[in-house]
């Protein structure tokens, strides 16, 4: 569950979903493209699950990119709508 204090649209409003309008997914899982994640961190503090950090490890212009540091991805894309950079592909299963 997004907490409200996420729950802004990007004038100020409220934003209200329906019932069924977040998908959630049995297994999800990321992709994060390192060579474009500046380690800004929005998409750690996005997740609802907690499952990223960033990494420790250093990518080609220096940053430390995302990782999915644990199982428990539900595959929402919180995270990939909160990369400025579109650094990040969500992947759901029902499996």
């Amino acid at each position: 569950m997004v907490p409200a204090s996420r729950r802004r649209g990007m004038n100020g409003s409220d934003l209200f979903c329906g019932r069924g309008a977040l998908v959630v997914a049995k297994k999800g899982r990321i992709v994060v493209f390192e060579k474009f994640c500046k380690s800004c961190g929005l998409c750690v503090a996005a997740c609802p699950v907690k499952v990223l950090q960033i990494s420790e490890r250093t990518n080609a212009k220096g940053y430390r990119p995302v990782e999915q540091f644990k199982e428990g991805c539900i595959g929402c894309g919180m995270c990939a709508m909160s990369c400025p950079d579109a650094a990040i592909e969500v992947y759901r299963s029902e499996d």
